[in-house]
């Protein structure tokens, strides 16, 4: 049951993205933005385990889709990172997420909107992870869907007589809702409810994602030069905060570099 439960909503996210991308390709200006192999520096507690603190680097890989309208601005992130974590005893976790993000923003400038840009956005992760010294508390996860205001700042200047852009995008995830393993086991709470059946397990597994149940906070500046053929490369940073609280309290801070390349569509 969890690993079809685990596929399924990994499934959910790329098709998600996968619908996003094909629902915008009439549109004005698009760039497909792909970042080899990254390294992601991450840290993290899951109090189902234990309080200690677990961290290590993993590998990262995302792909990213821009459409730049009259008025507005759309992006896409699609990631996905695995690796192991280790605590001051040497224990291991194995760790894989999976997520797709996206952003919305309103500007008047007729082009680019450089400066800064208002909007919103929209995160949506899986995580999951095993410590092999831990039997009951093995296989654990959760996933979450989160809305909140997001901001974007973008500043072009001239380096060796090429067109550069500096943007950094920040969110604050506040709204939304989430589903946990339980406390003991790796399914949801609504699956250990022996007098309910099939979906109405499912529907008794969801919990709201709002403040003081959950928080989403990230900040990712990015620096991007224009070859001749319009095409790019880029050099990224992303930071995100992650705090949920529900059956087992979760909490996670990851950093992770990143360089791409950058396709005109």
């Amino acid at each position: 049951m969890l690993i079809y439960l685990k596929h399924i909503i990994l499934f959910l996210i790329l098709a998600a993205g996968l619908h996003i991308f094909s629902a915008s390709a009439s549109d004005k200006k698009r760039d497909l933005h792909i970042s080899y192999p990254g390294i992601r520096f991450n840290a993290e507690r899951d109090f189902a385990y234990s309080p200690l603190m677990y961290s290590g680097v993993q590998g990262s890989f995302a792909i990213s889709y821009s459409v730049i309208k009259s008025n507005t601005s759309d992006l896409v992130f699609l990631n996905y990172t695995s690796g192991n974590n280790t605590n001051k005893f040497g224990s291991i976790m194995q760790v894989v997420t999976a997520g797709i993000q996206t952003y919305k923003f309103y500007h008047r400038m007729q082009e680019t909107g450089n400066g800064f840009c208002l909007g919103w956005s929209n995160n949506n992760e899986f995580n999951t992870r095993e410590v092999e010294d831990v039997r009951n508390f093995n296989n654990r996860n959760e996933y979450f869907t989160s809305f909140g205001p997001a901001i974007r700042y973008r500043y072009p200047f001239i380096v060796l007589n090429r067109q550069v852009h500096f943007q950094t995008l920040a969110h604050l995830q506040l709204l939304g809702f989430k589903l946990q393993s339980s406390y003991v086991t790796s399914l949801p709470p609504g699956f250990q409810e022996s007098n309910t059946k099939g979906f109405r397990k499912f529907l008794n597994s969801i919990e709201l994602f709002y403040p003081g149940s959950g928080l989403n906070v990230g900040i990712q500046p990015t620096l991007m030069y224009e070859l001749k053929s319009g095409n790019g490369l880029s050099i990224s940073y992303r930071y995100d905060y992650l705090n949920i609280k529900g059956p087992h309290n979760v909490e996670k801070s990851r950093g992770t570099w990143s360089v791409g390349i950058i396709t005109a569509l």
